[in-house]
């Protein structure tokens, strides 16, 4: 009687074991798909990977992206550096899988990306492109008595920074046309000088200013300069040589 007892306390355990372990593995899986669940959106993205032109403009960047299912509009977002704050780059939605990024400047890279409304809920963003416009390169022309250096003009940019370098590695000096050996003063260019910036009719495509023939090699700069404070606001085109042999 003793083992028939004890064999059915054994049997009775072995049945609550088992509903207990499927309790657990019940509650195992709706706590992983919580979790899951939970954690997707804020810290998922948007898996699709936009285009930016790669130096193909002048004054702007075009950015394409695929078509994301079930979308009814776009943003797009603009940073200056990849893991930055992004922010957008307009307000409206975009209906349309293209935007064309306006103001930028030349050899300054930025970075986009792109976020669906769906349902009118915005989706995180997507992973990052960057683009930029054509570099403006400055170039010096030599005259039999003088050389023009000349530029592309920065869009909605007046003021240029000119500087001169007997070296390559500089260092490197500001020319105006009242402390510089280089500079010519002449009427007929349309430019003047504001606090040793050149300021030039923003409708110019590609400013220049005549100079002396140097006594050496020089190596030339440009710099675009900020209205607002009268920042530098970027060095752009590289750096220009002029070899006197």
């Amino acid at each position: 009687m003793e083992c028939s007892k004890s064999k059915k306390i054994v049997g009775g355990q072995a049945a609550l074991a088992l509903i207990f372990l499927g309790m657990i593995t019940a509650m195992g899986i709706f706590a992983s798909s919580s979790c899951t669940m939970d954690l997707d959106p804020p810290g998922g993205i948007l898996d699709i990977h936009p285009e930016a032109s790669p130096g193909d403009f002048a004054d702007h960047i075009v950015v394409t992206w695929p078509r994301v299912p079930g979308a009814e509009g776009y943003h797009v977002y603009v940073c200056d550096v990849d893991v930055g704050l992004y922010t957008k780059a307009e307000e409206t939605l975009l209906t349309e899988r293209q935007f064309e990024f306006q103001g930028v400047l030349p050899f300054f890279r930025y970075f986009f990306k792109i976020s669906a409304v769906k349902d009118g809920i915005e989706t995180p963003l997507s992973w990052s492109v960057s683009g930029w416009v054509k570099p403006g390169n400055p170039a010096v022309e030599t005259a039999p008595t003088e050389l023009k250096l000349s530029w592309d003009a920065v869009p909605g940019i007046e003021l240029y920074l000119l500087e001169a370098a007997m070296t390559s590695d500089g260092p490197y000096y500001l020319m105006t046309s009242s402390s510089s050996d280089l500079v010519i003063e002449d009427p007929a260019y349309s430019y003047e000088i504001n606090n040793f910036a050149f300021r030039f009719d923003a409708g110019l495509e590609r400013p220049s200013v005549r100079l002396k023939v140097p006594v050496g090699d020089v190596w030339f700069k440009v710099r675009a300069v900020s209205e607002a404070g009268g920042d530098i606001i970027r060095s752009f085109g590289g750096v220009v040589e002029w070899r006197k042999s």
